[in-house]
Protein backbone atom coordinates (compact mmCIF):
# COMPACT_ATOMS: atom_id res chain seq x y z
CA UNK A 1 0.00 0.00 0.00
CA UNK A 2 1.31 3.24 -0.69
CA UNK A 3 1.89 5.98 1.53
CA UNK A 4 -0.81 8.56 3.03
CA UNK A 5 -0.61 12.02 4.32
CA UNK A 6 -1.51 11.91 7.91
CA UNK A 7 -3.08 15.42 7.44
CA UNK A 8 -1.22 17.10 10.14
CA UNK A 9 0.74 20.06 9.73
CA UNK A 10 4.59 19.90 10.71
CA UNK A 11 6.18 22.78 12.20
CA UNK A 12 8.00 23.75 8.87
CA UNK A 13 4.54 24.41 7.55
CA UNK A 14 3.67 26.73 10.05
CA UNK A 15 7.15 28.08 9.99
CA UNK A 16 6.53 29.20 6.04
CA UNK A 17 2.85 30.63 7.00
CA UNK A 18 4.67 32.83 9.57
CA UNK A 19 6.83 34.07 6.54
CA UNK A 20 3.85 34.32 4.25
CA UNK A 21 2.31 36.33 6.91
CA UNK A 22 5.44 38.79 7.66
CA UNK A 23 5.84 39.42 4.37
CA UNK A 24 2.34 40.38 3.56
CA UNK A 25 2.48 42.48 6.57
CA UNK A 26 5.73 44.26 5.44
CA UNK A 27 4.27 44.63 2.21
CA UNK A 28 1.65 46.54 3.47
CA UNK A 29 2.99 48.47 5.31
CA UNK A 30 5.52 49.59 3.04
CA UNK A 31 2.37 50.84 0.60
CA UNK A 32 0.65 52.34 3.50
CA UNK A 33 3.38 54.57 4.18
CA UNK A 34 4.24 55.41 0.68
CA UNK A 35 0.59 56.55 0.09
CA UNK A 36 0.82 58.32 3.49
CA UNK A 37 4.19 60.54 2.38
CA UNK A 38 2.49 60.87 -1.16
CA UNK A 39 -0.86 62.56 1.22
CA UNK A 40 1.47 64.42 3.29
CA UNK A 41 4.13 65.77 0.65
CA UNK A 42 3.46 69.75 -0.29
CA UNK A 43 2.95 70.24 -3.71
CA UNK A 44 3.37 73.25 -6.11
CA UNK A 45 -0.40 73.87 -6.33
CA UNK A 46 -0.46 74.29 -2.39
CA UNK A 47 1.77 76.58 -2.35
CA UNK A 48 0.48 78.37 -4.98
CA UNK A 49 -2.99 78.06 -3.25
CA UNK A 50 -1.84 79.48 -0.20
CA UNK A 51 0.03 82.34 -0.87
CA UNK A 52 -3.10 83.38 -3.53
CA UNK A 53 -5.32 83.59 -0.26
CA UNK A 54 -2.25 85.22 1.60
CA UNK A 55 -2.29 88.19 -0.21
CA UNK A 56 -6.28 88.19 -1.42
CA UNK A 57 -6.66 88.60 2.57
CA UNK A 58 -3.21 91.22 3.23
CA UNK A 59 -1.60 88.21 5.37
CA UNK A 60 1.78 89.07 4.96
CA UNK A 61 3.70 86.65 7.74
CA UNK A 62 1.48 83.33 5.15
CA UNK A 63 2.85 85.04 2.18
CA UNK A 64 6.23 85.50 3.25
CA UNK A 65 6.15 81.67 3.83
CA UNK A 66 6.03 80.98 -0.03
CA UNK A 67 7.24 84.57 -1.57
CA UNK A 68 9.43 87.45 -1.00
CA UNK A 69 6.01 89.79 -0.08
CA UNK A 70 8.37 92.63 0.07
CA UNK A 71 10.22 92.33 -3.57
CA UNK A 72 6.25 91.45 -4.91
CA UNK A 73 5.19 94.95 -3.06
CA UNK A 74 8.68 96.93 -4.39
CA UNK A 75 8.14 95.62 -7.65
CA UNK A 76 4.49 97.93 -7.86
CA UNK A 77 5.41 100.64 -5.95
CA UNK A 78 8.50 101.23 -2.88
CA UNK A 79 6.01 103.57 -1.40
CA UNK A 80 3.28 101.01 -0.91
CA UNK A 81 5.98 98.90 0.73
CA UNK A 82 6.68 101.56 3.15
CA UNK A 83 2.96 101.95 3.98
CA UNK A 84 2.58 98.32 4.56
CA UNK A 85 5.94 98.86 7.02
CA UNK A 86 4.40 101.81 9.10
CA UNK A 87 1.09 100.55 9.36
CA UNK A 88 -0.74 103.59 8.13
CA UNK A 89 -4.29 103.62 8.12
CA UNK A 90 -4.19 104.02 4.35
CA UNK A 91 -4.18 100.33 4.21
CA UNK A 92 -2.99 100.34 0.13
CA UNK A 93 -2.08 97.02 -0.07
CA UNK A 94 -4.98 95.72 1.01
CA UNK A 95 -7.19 96.86 -1.87
CA UNK A 96 -4.38 95.69 -4.67
CA UNK A 97 -5.33 91.96 -4.50
CA UNK A 98 -8.73 91.69 -2.44
CA UNK A 99 -10.56 90.80 -5.60
CA UNK A 100 -8.06 88.42 -7.70
CA UNK A 101 -8.83 85.20 -8.75
CA UNK A 102 -7.00 82.33 -9.65
CA UNK A 103 -6.84 79.12 -11.58
CA UNK A 104 -4.08 76.61 -12.00
CA UNK A 105 -4.00 75.43 -15.45
CA UNK A 106 -0.35 73.16 -15.45
CA UNK A 107 2.70 72.10 -13.81
CA UNK A 108 5.45 70.74 -14.75
CA UNK A 109 8.75 69.45 -12.94
CA UNK A 110 12.67 70.02 -13.89
CA UNK A 111 15.25 68.63 -11.02
CA UNK A 112 14.35 70.63 -7.75
CA UNK A 113 12.07 73.30 -9.94
CA UNK A 114 8.47 73.56 -10.70
CA UNK A 115 6.81 75.75 -13.26
CA UNK A 116 3.17 76.20 -13.37
CA UNK A 117 0.98 77.76 -15.77
CA UNK A 118 -1.65 80.50 -13.81
CA UNK A 119 -4.59 82.24 -14.68
CA UNK A 120 -5.20 85.47 -12.87
CA UNK A 121 -7.74 87.33 -13.02
CA UNK A 122 -7.92 91.03 -11.38
CA UNK A 123 -8.21 94.48 -11.57
CA UNK A 124 -6.56 96.40 -14.73
CA UNK A 125 -3.25 98.23 -13.52
CA UNK A 126 -2.89 100.04 -16.55
CA UNK A 127 -5.88 101.62 -16.12
CA UNK A 128 -5.20 101.93 -12.74
CA UNK A 129 -1.57 103.27 -13.50
CA UNK A 130 -2.33 105.50 -15.56
CA UNK A 131 -5.46 107.30 -13.41
CA UNK A 132 -3.24 107.88 -10.82
CA UNK A 133 -0.45 108.84 -12.75
CA UNK A 134 -2.99 111.88 -14.18
CA UNK A 135 -4.10 112.76 -10.75
CA UNK A 136 -0.71 113.13 -9.33
CA UNK A 137 0.39 115.60 -12.47
CA UNK A 138 -2.66 117.41 -12.42
CA UNK A 139 -2.30 118.04 -8.41
CA UNK A 140 1.85 119.07 -9.00
CA UNK A 141 0.77 121.40 -12.19
CA UNK A 142 -1.38 123.52 -9.61
CA UNK A 143 1.82 124.04 -7.42
CA UNK A 144 0.94 121.67 -4.80
CA UNK A 145 3.39 119.58 -2.80
CA UNK A 146 2.52 115.37 -3.32
CA UNK A 147 3.76 113.45 -0.23
CA UNK A 148 4.19 110.12 -0.45
CA UNK A 149 1.08 109.95 1.87
CA UNK A 150 -1.37 111.83 -0.53
CA UNK A 151 -0.43 109.58 -3.23
CA UNK A 152 -1.00 106.44 -1.97
CA UNK A 153 -4.05 108.04 -0.73
CA UNK A 154 -4.81 108.44 -4.49
CA UNK A 155 -3.53 104.99 -4.98
CA UNK A 156 -6.21 103.44 -2.96
CA UNK A 157 -8.62 105.89 -4.13
CA UNK A 158 -7.93 105.05 -8.07
CA UNK A 159 -8.11 101.25 -7.12
CA UNK A 160 -11.50 101.09 -5.52
CA UNK A 161 -12.98 102.96 -8.24
CA UNK A 162 -11.74 100.91 -10.81
CA UNK A 163 -14.37 98.56 -12.32
CA UNK A 164 -12.09 97.06 -15.15
CA UNK A 165 -10.53 93.42 -14.97
CA UNK A 166 -7.79 92.10 -17.33
CA UNK A 167 -7.15 88.47 -16.74
CA UNK A 168 -3.51 87.36 -17.85
CA UNK A 169 -1.65 83.91 -17.93
CA UNK A 170 2.05 83.58 -16.89
CA UNK A 171 4.43 80.64 -15.56
CA UNK A 172 4.94 80.38 -12.10
CA UNK A 173 8.36 79.67 -10.96
CA UNK A 174 8.60 77.55 -7.88
CA UNK A 175 12.00 76.02 -6.22
CA UNK A 176 12.15 73.29 -3.47
CA UNK A 177 13.48 74.51 -0.67
CA UNK A 178 13.49 72.19 3.13
CA UNK A 179 10.75 70.29 1.60
CA UNK A 180 8.47 73.37 0.65
CA UNK A 181 7.88 75.23 -2.92
CA UNK A 182 8.79 78.58 -2.99
CA UNK A 183 7.55 80.69 -5.41
CA UNK A 184 9.92 83.24 -7.34
CA UNK A 185 9.26 86.92 -7.65
CA UNK A 186 10.13 87.56 -11.64
CA UNK A 187 8.73 89.70 -14.21
CA UNK A 188 5.93 87.14 -15.03
CA UNK A 189 4.62 87.10 -11.45
CA UNK A 190 4.57 90.41 -11.43
CA UNK A 191 2.48 90.97 -14.37
CA UNK A 192 0.45 88.09 -13.61
CA UNK A 193 -1.09 89.35 -10.05
CA UNK A 194 -0.83 93.38 -11.19
CA UNK A 195 -2.71 92.39 -14.74
CA UNK A 196 -1.54 95.69 -17.51
CA UNK A 197 1.38 97.13 -15.44
CA UNK A 198 3.72 95.79 -17.84
CA UNK A 199 2.42 97.88 -20.93
CA UNK A 200 3.00 100.93 -18.44
CA UNK A 201 6.20 99.98 -17.37
CA UNK A 202 7.49 99.29 -21.17
CA UNK A 203 6.35 103.06 -21.84
CA UNK A 204 7.81 104.47 -18.44
CA UNK A 205 11.10 102.64 -19.43
CA UNK A 206 11.21 103.82 -23.03
CA UNK A 207 11.01 107.46 -22.08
Amino acid sequence: MGKHSSGKITSNDKSKVKLMIMALIIIVCIIAFVIFKIYLEKKPEDSINSFFVAIKESDVDLANKYADYKQLIDSLDEMILKNVENSSEINVEKELFRNIEWNIENVEFEDNKAIAVVEVKNKNFKNIITKWMKELLNYKSSGDTITNDFALKKLKEVIIKENETKTVIKKVILNRKDGDWIIEINEDLRDLVYPGVDSVISVLESN
